[in-house]
């Protein structure tokens, strides 16, 4: 789209949820509008304010701007990353797209690729955790950051955004409802069809319940939901449509074409996956589609914001060890243990021993040996060549405190969330849908943010903050509900599924030419796994993932 006057170009892939708002602001600045789009909203936004124009916006968005007057090229991406943004430099020029793949056909350098992020994948599953990619050279614009040419070809670049370090004196439940329930609100605006990707856990059933109490029962809302039975969450998804009215549409997996699903789903992901979770995802956005659904609203960033993985428990120990909270501590860990039958004291030794290797790790010569000994062991791995290791960046053990703030900020920056979104984004689009995140509207995520880790869990409660938010808003079911399952899948048994798809990647000559794996070793896993002797399914589903996205990513080169 180019503005009014013919000087400025925008490309841009995304939405901007209050657009009508600041549409509202630059009308009453004199703007005058020819569309009723949100990119002429944020063409406009940049013309008045700049760089400034970022903090204002509320979506998800990666757009570039160019002023064909000035030749400053300026483009920007969301502060959480949510649409993608990747860059390649040369000597001659820089080339911006919004899919590796694309730079790929470009045709303009031919990258090798980069052996240090397969290593991270394949030791440690570590995947979209910095601003590198599967080949050298090829950079993501990070989230949160602004990226600037002018005319001379000189590069400037910033953060606009990041997480807020200030701590409020106590949660306001009120206000963070509030705050969620606009979030839902500006995310419902749409001129097409709106559904929800439900689970039976708390942060889909509370956007739905939201959304339905938005948009009244006249206009009920689908939800679309995988009910696997190897997990069974009927019951809670069952009472959250009998207060929300929504017409439930289930998802009925074919274990005989998952394989194909898994192909398919891999050509548009730009990179390999962390689990064959991901493919649930990938149907369940088909399945929307097929019903003319084009905008989903989902739960992403809850886990991560709001304390609702499990390892985040021995997070919140350290925080309360590090605070000398002594009395607090014990009856945490006494709550807890009573509900998973972990006697007081094991868990309390845990605590201790974790603390003390905590401290340890800000010891020079103790990451010195910690790192040498992993090196070790990583160079005898049974199911990789031992050179690999020598790819991997230099061990730096974590120098913070192991408290809980310390682990939810770096699941939102660096592992997990930024995968998760890449894969939700690729899934999405592969079948024009549009998914929307309200648990990741920036004033959501400032307000609990701000809110002190000991409040954030309480003795086996996750989530406390939503638990107490929505209480009489959601059902009594889903909000006390003690464990956690998302859209649990199978793993270990569709890999067994899979066995002769996978074993004929194992005997490929590319497979054996990467210089990545040792193949004797991972066809005798891959038949242990089968029959039965061994849990090796994580391990093989990585090998794979890295053969499947790179001969996509050659065959598009």
């Amino acid at each position: 789209m180019e503005s009014d006057s013919g000087r400025f170009v925008i490309v841009f892939n995304g939405e901007i949820f209050n657009y009508l708002e600041l549409r509202a602001e630059l009308e009453a600045l004199g703007y005058k509008f020819r569309s009723n789009s949100d990119t002429e909203v944020l063409l406009n936004a940049y013309i008045e304010w700049d760089v400034a124009c970022l903090d204002k916006f509320n979506g998800m968005w990666a757009f570039a701007i160019l002023d064909k007057h000035t030749g400053r090229f300026f483009c920007a991406r969301d502060r959480f990353g949510v649409k993608p943004l990747y860059y390649l430099r040369t000597a001659k020029c820089m080339v911006f797209a919004s899919e590796v793949a694309a730079i790929l056909r470009s045709g303009i350098v031919r990258p090798a690729v980069d052996r240090s992020t397969v290593a991270q994948y394949l030791f440690f599953g570590d995947l979209d955790c910095g601003e590198g990619t599967f080949y050298e050279g090829i950079t993501a614009v990070a989230p949160g950051t602004w990226m600037s040419i002018d005319g001379g070809g000189r590069i400037r670049s910033g953060a606009y955004w990041k997480l807020p370090d200030d701590v409020a004196a106590k949660p306001d439940f009120d206000e963070l409802y509030e705050l969620f329930h606009d979030g839902v609100k500006i995310r419902l605006r749409s001129d097409v069809p709106v559904g929800v990707f439900l689970s039976g856990g708390l942060d889909s059933t509370s956007i739905l319940c939201a959304a339905a109490r938005q948009l009244g029962r006249d206009a009920p809302i689908s939800a679309f939901a995988f009910m696997s039975p190897d997990y069974d969450e009927s019951r809670y998804i069952a009472d959250t449509i009998a207060q929300t009215g929504a017409e439930l549409v289930r998802l009925d997996v074919d274990s005989s074409k998952l394989w194909d699903e898994l192909t398919r789903m891999v050509e548009y992901q730009d990179g390999p996956v962390h689990t064959p979770s991901a493919l649930i995802g990938f149907c369940l956005c088909r399945l929307a589609a097929s019903r003319g659904i084009k905008v989903i609203l989902n739960g992403q960033g809850a886990d991560e914001t709001l304390a609702g993985y499990p390892n985040y428990f021995a997070n919140y120990w350290q925080s309360l060890l590090g605070g000398l909270q002594f009395l607090k501590l014990l009856a945490q860990l006494e709550d807890y243990g009573g509900q998973h039958h972990i006697r007081t004291m094991l868990l309390l030794r845990r605590v201790i021993a974790r603390f003390v290797k905590v401290k340890l790790n800000r010891v020079y010569a103790y990451q010195w040996v910690a790192a040498m000994h992993h090196r070790r062991s990583f160079r005898a791995h049974p199911f990789y060549d031992p050179a690999l290791v020598d790819s991997l960046p230099h061990f730096h053990a974590c120098a913070g405190n192991g408290g809980l703030d310390e682990a939810l900020r770096r699941s939102v920056t660096i592992s997990p969330l930024p995968l998760y979104l890449r894969v939700e984004d690729r899934n999405s689009m592969a079948h024009s849908i549009e998914v929307r995140l309200p648990f990741l509207d920036y004033r959501l995520v400032s307000a609990v943010m701000r809110i002190a880790d000991v409040r954030k869990l309480e003795g086996f409660w996750n989530k406390i903050l939503l638990r107490e938010t929505m209480r009489g808003r959601i059902p009594e079911s889903v909000r006390v509900r003690p464990d956690k399952m998302g859209f649990a899948t199978p793993d270990a048994k569709w890999i067994r599924s899979w066995a002769g798809e996978i074993e004929a990647i194992f005997r490929s000559r590319t497979f054996a030419e990467r210089g990545f794996f040792n193949v004797p070793n991972l066809l005798a896993a891959l038949r242990d796994h089968v029959n039965g002797v061994r849990e090796c399914h994580e391990d093989i589903f990585r090998a794979v993932q890295v053969e499947q996205y790179l001969r996509i990513a050659e065959r598009t080169s």
